[in-house]
């Protein structure tokens, strides 16, 4: 048995499960990824949309070696049959350039598993950046004009 397949084992991971670890110091990212299945020579891989590869599959010890913890594993239901259809959208989507606005890692695994291209990461950020927006158009830019 492989490193990758021992680890597979030990996290409980199955095809399809969906793997969320930290991306920022203070967990306020998070990198998604979901958990492939087993390569030809039985190695357990993880397929993500990562930033300068696109979409790739990598041996899980690679991934979770950069990862260094889990942050969360949401396991896959569905049937054999679903399970197997989410693998072939994956295997469509290898290559697919990463946008961290259009399609990153959030958007990926969105896309594979409910047909939706989202990420609430980015729509919090959205939501965040008109906020502030509303509040420096509306408290801070009127004390500005009035200085002039």
């Amino acid at each position: 048995m492989t490193y990758p397949t021992q680890l597979a084992t030990q996290h409980g991971f199955g095809t399809g499960d969906l793997i969320v670890v930290p991306k920022s110091g203070f967990n306020i990212i998070a990198h998604h990824a979901m958990f492939y299945g087993y390569g030809h020579d039985g190695e357990a891989m993880v397929a993500e949309n990562k930033e300068g590869f696109g979409v790739i599959l990598r041996p899980l010890d690679q991934f979770l070696a950069e990862a260094k913890r889990i942050k969360r594993h949401i396991p896959f239901v569905g049937s054999y049959h679903e399970r197997v259809a989410l693998m072939e959208r994956v295997n469509l989507r290898l290559g697919k350039q990463y946008d961290l606005w259009k399609y990153n890692c959030e958007h990926f695994v969105n896309d594979v598993k409910h047909g939706r291209v989202f990420s609430r990461q980015i729509q919090a950020f959205l939501g965040l950046a008109v906020v502030a927006l509303l509040v420096f158009v509306v408290f801070v830019l009127p004390k500005l004009l009035k200085r002039k």
